[in-house]
């Protein structure tokens, strides 16, 4: 149910009853104040709407919570039209609009049987037009049912507001142009929907043309869809048609597309997520560099792309001719490299001028040789800009106002045309002949030096001796064969990695042609390893890994079985790689067992393979001096028994080894054995210190596990520490515990 008002003449007020209704209020205005008029040339906020709802009657809290509402206008009025009475059709006025707006609950508002007169100052006209800026800036409104007859939306009708869902169109309206500014900064709409009937406007899949569909008005802000192809037929584009989308990434013109706004970058406005902007095939009017718009008839690019976040940019001079004014402003804060190959005639003003809060990652800029004109500030502020690169034998002209400000550091070397080496210097890109230019200082411009590259792709194709260039090799030509190594020519280039499918070279000071080799395939084959058998070329790096244990036994070393003049970098890693040779290949990952050292009064490894030459050192206590060594296991041979640091040859089974002391005498006996309980320990361990001492406990292979500072009876804790038998030091003392 609604509630109803029947009249807001104040005697039927009176007398007829209307009912509240939690979900609609209905309002009905069939009365007109007779200085209306005069109340907006003055300026009043006077409303006959408000008035209307105050005789219903409700209270201003009342009026200032409504949420849903529905308005019909009813009856007429007469004015004095020079002498003459004329009757008028009761209707909303402009300052109706504006009360309104002052609703902040207002969610849904019905005028489905209401007439609108959009001009306030006339008294006798009824326009069926919304008045301008009618809901601009309406932060509450949801959903509208339109006035009955509207014929027009004024400008900013609905812009900036809090629509949401399917936007509905009556058929009466004939506005065919201006929706940019009629929902300029609506986001919420995710479709447009036109009531049948209409001989102006249609709908297709929520987006709005005009009814020949040979223009697109507005495509909805909230329609979701990463990617759009405009309709074929489709020959011009309203201002921001695309404007605040919040999920294009790319759109696609038609081939019949032909107009643009004036200001084309408009089309796209505020939809930040466009990435990239193509033409069909055939469009005689624009095409697409990498993504890029172009306009072919005046040869400028158009309309960055706003997410475009590439760190290579190419600018293809076949179509395109002139960057323009502040193109890529925002884009230095991401783009690393800018090349414009041949046919890019001119660099308009503060092209590649960093965008304000932007940081400029700008470092590699390549000129073409057609260039002719660098307009003033066109690269300011690009203070990590290490190469411009040009190729122009000529040195293209300046619009001489401060073009590298802020960009031509000590870093920064111009390469160019080495025949044209001293014209550089004699010009406006010298910093020293024209300072105004702000380009850059005679002794960084340098020549240039060419680069080729075969079998492989560069983002330059010049640089400056010293500087790194980075490469990359193509994907091989056919399953059969792999990518081997770098070359160069004249030899001597430094890779960075000469193995690497894609690396770096240090540029020489010489043209240098880089050549990716292939090699043909053969296999190899890999025992008991985790890498899987397979193919790699002559020459060709392979990386392999092997189980750390199998079987109960432990990785012990890589075997070549077959495989002439083949080498493994580190036999004894379980990971570790070969080189390719020709021939049969099989290398096989060896296992062993190992066994255990138990050593009394020194360190050693806990195990050791049969064979293994194994390091030992004695640990005396501070008032002992080592003897020599013993052992009872049979085949245990110390190099020199009588050395505290020897060695011996692990034999095919567990062995004991024990380091004899005696006890020094006189002054040889400073310092006591560190009382240290409890021994054998679980989790913590107390020194016998008697005063705050820094310790170190070390495993028995002399690796330092813990360091530290114990106050006296202070506990160390030692709980994640493995079972074993380990050495404190402290203060000069030592003293063995074990770890339960």
């Amino acid at each position: 149910m609604s509630k109803a008002i029947h009249s807001l003449c104040l005697s039927a007020l009176l007398a007829a009853p209307f009912l509240l209704n939690a979900e609609t209020i209905t309002v009905t205005i069939d009365s007109y104040d007779p200085q209306t008029v005069e109340h907006y040339q003055a300026g009043d906020s006077f409303s006959n709407l408000e008035e209307a709802l105050k005789k219903m009657p409700m209270t201003s809290e009342e009026i200032a919570d409504i949420s849903d509402l529905k308005i019909i206008t009813t009856g007429t009025y007469t004015y004095d039209d020079r002498g003459n009475q004329r009757e008028v059709n009761i209707s909303m006025q402009p300052s109706d609009f504006t009360f309104l707006n002052t609703l902040t609950q207002l969610e849904r508002l019905d005028m489905s049987e209401a007439l609108i007169n959009g001009r306030g100052d006339r008294i006798g006209m009824l326009t069926n037009s919304y008045p301008r800026n009618a809901f601009d800036g309406n932060q509450s409104l949801k959903t509208i049912i339109h006035g009955k007859n509207i014929e027009n939306l004024d400008r900013n009708t609905f812009s900036n507001m809090a629509l949401e869902g399917t936007f509905t169109i009556p058929a009466t309206v004939k506005t065919v142009s201006g929706y940019d500014m009629i929902f300029g900064g609506t986001t919420g709409i995710a479709a447009f929907e036109v009531e049948a009937g209409s001989p102006y406007l249609k709908s297709v899949d929520g987006v709005l043309y005009t009814a020949d569909g040979k223009t697109l008005l507005m495509y909805p802000p909230s329609k979701e869809g990463t990617n759009f192809t405009i309709p074929e037929g489709t020959e011009t584009l309203g201002t921001s048609a695309f404007g605040w989308n919040q999920y294009l990434e790319t759109l696609t013109l038609a081939s019949t597309l032909v107009n643009l706004p004036a200001k084309e970058s408009q089309i796209i406005n505020n939809a930040i997520k466009i990435k990239a902007i193509y033409v069909a095939d055939g469009n005689p009017r624009y095409a697409s560099s990498n993504g890029f718009l172009v306009d072919l008839e005046t040869g400028s690019l158009m309309a960055f792309p706003p997410a475009n976040l590439d760190e290579t940019i190419v600018v293809d001079g076949s179509i395109v001719k002139i960057v323009p004014n502040n193109y890529f402003s925002n884009a230095v804060g991401h783009v690393k490299n800018v090349i414009f190959t041949e046919g890019v005639e001119r660099i308009n003003a503060y092209a590649f001028k960093i965008g304000t809060g932007v940081t400029s990652v700008l470092e590699y800029l390549e000129l073409p040789s057609t260039l002719k004109m660098i307009q003033r500030e066109a690269f300011v502020g690009n203070k990590v800009l290490l190469q411009v690169i040009c190729k122009a034998t000529t040195p293209p002209a300046f619009d001489p106002v401060q073009i590298f400000r802020e960009s031509n550091g000590k870093d920064l070397r111009c390469g160019v045309p080495e025949e044209s080496l001293e014209l550089y210097k004699a010009s406006d890109w010298n910093l020293d002949v024209n300072a105004g230019a702000n380009a850059i200082p005679g002794d960084q411009i340098v020549p240039l030096r060419n680069i080729q590259i075969e079998n492989g792709t560069c983002v330059q194709s010049a640089s400056v001796a010293g500087y790194l260039v980075e490469i990359t090799a193509n994907e091989a030509p056919s399953e059969d064969v792999s990518f081997v190594e770098w070359l160069s020519e004249p030899a001597g280039v430094e890779f960075v990695n000469k193995n690497g499918s894609t690396t770096s070279f240090t540029m020489p000071d010489h043209d240098v042609t880089i050549t990716a080799r292939f090699s043909p395939k053969q296999p190899y084959t890999l025992i008991d390893a985790v890498t899987a058998s397979g193919e790699a070329p002559v020459g060709g790096k392979v990386s392999i890994e092997a189980l750390p244990a199998m079987d109960g036994k432990t990785f012990r070393y890589w075997k070549v079985v077959e495989g002439e003049g083949l080498v493994i970098d580190n036999p004894n890693a379980i990971s570790t790689s070969f080189t390719m040779v020709e021939g049969t290949v099989t290398i096989q990952a060896v296992y062993d067992y190992t066994y255990m050292i138990d050593i009394t009064g020194g360190y050693a490894p806990f195990d050791a393979f049969a064979g293994d030459v194994v390091a030992i050192t004695a640990v005396p206590q501070a008032n002992e001096t080592f003897v020599c060594w013993t052992s009872p296991s049979e085949g245990v041979d110390f190099a020199d028994p009588n050395s505290a640091e020897t060695t011996f040859t692990m034999p095919d089974h567990d062995v004991q080894i024990a380091a004899t002391f005696e006890e020094k005498s006189g002054l040889d006996a400073i310092g006591q054995p560190l009382g240290l309980y409890p021994n054998p320990a679980t989790d913590y361990i107390v020194s016998g210190c008697d005063t705050a001492s820094c310790y170190t406990i070390y495993n028995m292979q002399g690796i330092a596990l813990l360091r530290g500072i114990v106050n006296p009876g202070e506990a160390i804790f030692i709980g994640h520490l493995p079972t074993g038998l380990y050495l404190f030091t402290s203060n000069g003392h030592k003293t063995k515990f074990v770890k339960e």
